[in-house]
């Protein structure tokens, strides 16, 4: 080992395959060489190394806010590559939920370090990680459920596969997550005209659940297995709207289910269904509320919907008011919301997500406000427009201290 390199006794690299043991070392190199610890939040200072590790070739990115590492084949054309992403940022509410997290892409040959790597990872930096995202996870979900359980802090499970649709892995994934984390999201293709049967299957009873291609789920199952999910986000549910007033009694009879968030097929006549539920409900304007967590979706085509109509209604169960709402196709439902102050009308904030379900939900998850994106499908990195350089071969640096390259 080299003077230059950090030694292992500052963390735990023995018990580490040969492979994490190279590319921690080599990670903190890039670390000691930039002093990136030290640099200022609004540095665009990113620097980048490759080198060999064998028949493969180790990539490092690194700023004064993350840093990364892809290992791919160079022989291959046509490979999953191994990418993970350890934000530094400290927590910061004002940057959407996907830019905190760690990416794996596990190459096939070296699925069994990933887990290792992520716990090392952790320990080293002594950063709070919000979320992992995991692609084509089947091969890892066992090791990294394991590891999720193992960990102090609560994570967000992000799952996706890359068009191989594989039914009985997304279930799988379902089932094995649900005791190990709350939180999991689901990006993944569903075979045209997949049914699940879930008769075996305990109810789900995550804090937050969301399903990408929801187009199996009818709302039968939705009573059985998913009432006692807190947040639960469909998108490209496509059961009628005939299933919402069972579904409605089902709730206000009581369950652990505090917002719920769908589009349906044909338009709900929501007040027609609250007046045959002998249900009280009063009329407000849903600009009014602040409504954490909703979703406002936009499908593919616009056809023509009715207008917005928001009621609050009480659940039998415990009076607990609430805020039912219909916005052409699409139905949500919070326990959440509030009434907006007069400093909150005055001064707005986005507090809802904009998702357009016309292109790929997984592109450009990692996306970056300043200078650079992390871009799905082959986790390639891209230069914004407006950055400094489009020379991505080595740093994009703004800052006036020392320039020195690899």
């Amino acid at each position: 080992m080299s003077a230059k390199e950090p030694p292992a006794k500052n963390f735990p690299l023995l018990s580490l395959p040969e492979l994490a043991q190279k590319n921690v070392i080599d990670i903190m190199k890039v670390l000691e060489k930039y002093k990136l610890s030290t640099l200022s939040k609004r540095s665009r200072r990113m620097v980048k190394k490759s080198c060999p590790l064998g028949s493969h070739q180790l990539e490092i990115l690194a700023s004064s806010e993350f840093f990364c590492f892809n290992l791919c084949d160079p022989r291959e054309e046509d490979q999953f590559d191994e990418m993970l992403l350890l934000e530094l940022r400290e927590d910061d509410d004002t940057f959407p939920p996907f830019q905190e997290g760690a990416i794996v892409r596990p190459h096939q040959n070296y699925q069994e370090t990933v887990p290792a790597e992520i716990r090392l990872l952790f320990e080293v930096f002594n950063k709070p990680v919000t979320r992992i995202f995991l692609i084509e996870h089947t091969p890892l979900i066992e090791d990294i459920t394991r590891l999720m359980g193992e960990l102090e802090h609560e994570l967000t499970l992000v799952c996706a596969g890359t068009g191989r649709q594989n039914d009985q892995a997304f279930m799988q994934v379902m089932q094995q997550c649900n005791p190990v984390t709350k939180r999991l999201e689901m990006y993944y293709d569903i075979n045209q005209g997949s049914t699940f049967d879930l008769t075996n299957i305990a109810p789900f009873t995550y804090d937050q659940l969301l399903i990408s291609n929801s187009q199996w789920l009818r709302f039968p199952q939705i009573i059985s297995h998913f009432m006692d999910c807190k947040h639960l986000h469909l998108r490209w549910f496509r059961e009628e709207s005939n299933g919402l007033q069972a579904f409605l009694e089902r709730w206000m009879e009581g369950c652990a289910m505090e917002h719920v968030n769908f589009s349906i097929r044909w338009p709900i006549q929501l007040r027609m269904i609250l007046e045959e539920m002998r249900v009280e409900h009063t009329v407000v304007d849903v600009s009014d509320y602040k409504i954490p967590n909703r979703e406002i979706f936009k499908p593919r085509e616009q056809p023509p919907a009715p207008p917005i109509t928001t009621f609050i209604i009480r659940r039998r169960c415990n009076g607990q008011e609430t805020l039912i709402s219909q916005n052409g196709f699409q139905f949500f439902l919070s326990t959440n919301c509030r009434l907006l102050t007069e400093e909150e009308k005055l001064n707005p904030v986005k507090d809802f997500t904009d998702w357009d379900l016309s292109q790929n939900p997984f592109n450009g998850v990692m996306e970056r406000g300043e200078n650079f994106r992390i871009v799905g499908g082959g986790g390639r990195c891209v230069v914004d427009q407006d950055s400094d350089s489009d020379d991505w071969g080595g740093r994009v640096d703004t800052d006036d201290s020392d320039s020195s390259g690899w």
